[in-house]
């Protein structure tokens, strides 16, 4: 039986290698062979605090190696075509997955962590060489000319942006959007702001966050805002002649700045809260929110049709995508690349870490 290699975080902060057999598959299932996995925040929570065994790796783009024949109909593809994955799948039989909610379904498994790697057939994460595709995957097929550096950022970074800033958030012609936070998901949130119409682009950074508040001017906002040293709601006050902000979207990783984006939006304006915080509480005030009759919604990965959304913004080449990728490592150094975005470190023009299998 063939095998291959994939990482495993056994305990937190513990990483090692290991073979797993490369499962045979059956009619309605498959198994895709990784050519690239992203590295997300969700992954240094994860690496820091989830007792394992289990393969992290959520955003995956790859050929598929192998399926089954009721799948290849189900799903539209054939053996050796170009994928990406989305992250998360459903059981497929309960209301909300026959509703279209399967990111919400109580049985909700996904990749990168949803699946202990000591559950059959064990490859349930992008840290290797091959990974598992169930029954009930979303898979959606790439051209060969992408470059892969694009096509890793296709589902969970800008699928998420526009779902949650576009659909959710509900941005259009004319608005001003406010986004807090210049990572990955940050600069997404730019590019589905700039997609759906919106007039000003305000991104919020720290002075640290240089090299993304940067990258976020090329991919089209139209102010930065240094959180640091800048009273950020009186910025916005004055860039929306005091009407402040349609929506404002809150991607980082800090639990303090969930409370302050209430006072960036304006009067029945819409609050989106996304990047987890690592289990921490926010505080916001709820009399802020009754008052002014605000929305604040949140939200969590992509969907099929913001997918979809996304592959058609990445085809255009309107954007310089592959430039969000600045940092690279081979599959057997995931600790090293989980170590690198979480800060612990240094590394210069940090914004997106990216692995590739080895050899």
């Amino acid at each position: 039986m063939n095998k291959g290699k994939s990482v495993v975080l056994s305990a937190p902060r513990k990483m090692t290698a290991e073979e797993f057999p490369i499962p045979e598959v059956s009619k309605d299932d498959g198994v895709l062979q990784v050519e690239i996995a992203g590295v997300c925040g969700s992954d240094v929570i994860h690496y820091r605090n989830h007792s394992g065994p289990v393969i992290l790796g959520h955003e995956i783009v790859g050929r598929i190696a192998d399926i089954g024949s009721e799948a290849e109909q189900n799903w539209g593809v054939s053996r050796g075509d170009r994928v990406v994955l989305e992250a998360t799948f459903g059981c497929g039989r309960c209301k909300d997955c026959s509703n279209g909610l399967y990111r919400i379904c109580r049985k909700l498994r996904g990749y990168g962590g949803g699946v202990l790697s000591t559950t059959p057939p064990f490859i349930w994460g992008g840290y290797g060489d091959y990974v598992y595709l169930p029954p009930t995957v979303k898979v959606h097929r790439i051209s060969d000319s992408m470059p892969g550096e694009v096509a890793v950022l296709i589902c969970a970074v800008l699928g998420n942006g526009v779902r949650w800033l576009r659909t959710v958030g509900g941005v259009t012609i004319g608005d001003t959007a406010v986004i807090l936070g210049p990572g990955p998901q940050g600069l997404a949130s730019v590019i589905a702001a700039k997609e759906s119409g919106a007039d000003q682009i305000v991104i919020v950074g720290l002075e640290h966050d240089d090299s993304r508040l940067s990258k976020a001017k090329d991919l089209g906002a139209t102010h930065v805002v240094i959180a640091d040293t800048e009273v950020v709601s009186n910025v916005i006050y004055d860039i929306t002649d005091g009407l402040m902000a349609d929506v404002v979207i809150d991607v980082t990783n800090s639990a303090d700045s969930a409370g302050p984006a209430i006072d960036l939006v304006r009067p029945r304006g819409t609050v989106v809260l996304a990047g987890s915080k690592g289990s921490k509480n926010a505080v916001i005030s709820s009399d802020n929110i009754t008052m002014n009759e605000n929305s604040v919604i949140g939200v969590n990965t992509h969907d099929s049709p913001a997918v979809e959304q996304a592959l058609s913004i990445a085809e255009k080449g309107k954007y310089p995508l592959e430039t969000i990728v600045s940092h690279r490592f081979p599959i057997s150094e995931a600790e090293l690349a989980i170590q690198t975005l979480s800060g612990e470190l240094s590394s210069e023009g940090l914004i997106k870490v990216v692995m590739y299998p080895d050899g």
